[in-house]
């Protein structure tokens, strides 16, 4: 009996510990630079992507609100070949009108400045859609990043599975992760400085697209994702990375 008592009283506590050790994100601003790598190996786009956080319930009560807002490159976007051979022939139309001088193209532009969407930050894991506006869309077939936090430690892993519909075209399908916790690492940009992260491993299979790869350093102490490395079936990558922490008010987004 005693030791059941004391087995019980053991695990109230690192609950506690958890729970008052569990990093916190509301109510601030993280920032972080983001580049968009063609298969040459050359940047196409060098852009900044802000993350808010808020307390505020999304559309689905278990997440909550983070706000993406991006600070587009406008000229060098212009260079992006759109995945989706629908929206480029849409691109393509409205470019004519616009060459053409005809009214009504300057109301259709596919390129977004903002984004609310949810995350997840609790006791058992830190979840979050992805940036997925403009150049970013391919970030929807690298899974979402996610990380089971009982499971950091060296070897520790977790799978999970998404269905993309309709509305994502040719990316329409399925795709399973796999993540691996392959070690600690340090991390340093510019006004980010973690000594010891972890780094995770993901490999993401697409039915009809096959492969991308990602490599995630993660903080489990203060600023959850540090960073990003996100590389696709078709030789393009996306590096995010953050660089900046700011605190800003709660604020209910319509």
């Amino acid at each position: 009996m005693i030791r059941v008592l004391i087995l019980f009283i053991s695990l109230i506590g690192t609950q506690s510990l958890l729970a008052q050790d569990l990093f916190e994100l509301k109510n601030k601003t993280l920032v972080y630079e983001a580049f968009f790598i063609e298969p040459s190996g050359d940047t196409l786009t060098k852009e900044k992507i802000e993350f808010q956080f808020t307390s505020n319930p999304w559309t689905f009560k278990s997440q909550e609100e983070v706000k993406f807002t991006y600070f587009t490159d406008t000229i060098a976007i212009e260079e992006f070949v759109h995945p989706f051979e629908k929206v480029r022939k849409k691109h393509e139309r409205n470019q004519r009108k616009k060459e053409q001088k005809k009214s009504g193209w300057e109301n259709w532009t596919w390129l977004d400045k903002t984004v609310i969407t949810g995350y997840i930050l609790n006791d058992s894991v830190f979840w979050i859609h992805p940036p997925r506006e403009n150049q970013y869309i391919y970030n929807e077939i690298s899974g979402m990043p996610q990380v089971e936090l009982n499971q950091l430690s060296i070897g520790g892993n977790w799978k999970s599975k998404l269905i993309i519909m309709m509305g994502w075209y040719d990316f329409k399908g399925t795709v399973e992760s796999k993540y691996k916790v392959k070690g600690k690492a340090p991390y340093k940009n510019k006004g980010v400085s973690v000594s010891e992260a972890w780094e995770i491993e993901a490999s993401h299979s697409h039915s009809k697209l096959g492969e991308s790869q990602s490599r995630i350093i993660f903080d489990e102490k203060q600023f959850g994702f540090l960073k990003f490395d996100n590389s696709f079936y078709d030789g393009r990558r996306i590096v995010i990375s953050l660089i900046e922490i700011k605190t800003t008010p709660n604020t209910k987004y319509d």
